[in-house]
């Protein structure tokens, strides 16, 4: 296990969608080195990111897996699953094999929390770049999507009943990649009181993030120094 740790390193940027790879890991009991990064005023990465990792971008997450270097936690979330899955009895956090329908919705809760839940980004960049009635404007105008986005989350987890998650009545990669996109959305308040919403107008949503925050595994990558503040702990 020594040789794995010291040739698996995930480079986290501080609350950054790196969380749900650094999460992954310890739900798949990997072990891994965390390089911990600040943001230079909550923003942009620090330059050591970029020379420390040789990620061309200087984005994280960044994984380096022996011999495997990797960025983007949708790709990272599948290759963690795939590849060490079946060692760890876990291939089911992509679906159970054969169900060709908790697979799709799994991928399509992948491609969700990486595509139309980007819209709360397409929100806070301008409160960074722009002035703020430019910030406010595009804010107002995005509302609509956030919160749509936010109810497709709420129906799905309400007809999932007490399992308290996204598919299958147990922990996929559907909560890990869309757990941070919600928690972002809610913490940077994006489209929601400013048009008279608060988060608990999507209790299931709520209640879904706080279970999840509770997991071993999830605490245990906040433990490890994974810094998130986005997580909707009680």
């Amino acid at each position: 296990m020594s040789t794995e740790t010291s040739n698996r390193t995930l480079y986290f940027l501080e609350n950054s969608r790196a969380f749900r790879v650094a999460w992954l890991l310890e739900e798949l009991e990997l072990p891994y080195t965390l390089k911990h990064y600040a943001r230079i005023e909550g923003k942009r990465a620090v330059p050591e990111l970029k020379s420390e990792s040789n990620n061309p971008l200087g984005k994280s997450p960044y994984l380096v897996d022996g011999d495997v270097s990797l960025g983007e936690s949708a790709a990272l979330v599948k290759y963690l699953i795939e590849r060490y899955g079946p060692q760890r009895g876990r291939t089911d956090l992509l679906g159970a094999e054969g169900n060709w329908q908790e697979r799709g919705d799994i991928e399509a809760w992948i491609s969700f929390s990486e595509g139309m839940m980007v819209h709360t980004l397409a929100a806070i960049y301008p409160r960074w770049f722009a002035d703020d009635a430019t910030a406010k404007n595009i804010e107002t105008k995005m509302s609509g999507n956030i919160q749509n986005n936010l109810n497709l989350l709420e129906s799905a987890l309400a007809k999932q009943g007490a399992g308290g998650y996204l598919v299958g009545g147990r922990l996929t990669a559907a909560d890990v990649m869309c757990a941070f996109s919600a928690e972002y959305t809610f913490w940077m308040d994006t489209g929601i009181t400013n048009e008279g919403k608060k988060k608990e107008d999507w209790p299931n949503t709520v209640a879904w993030l706080k279970g999840l925050a509770k997991l071993p595994s999830y605490q245990k990558a906040l433990q490890k120094g994974a810094t998130h503040k986005f997580a909707l702990i009680e």
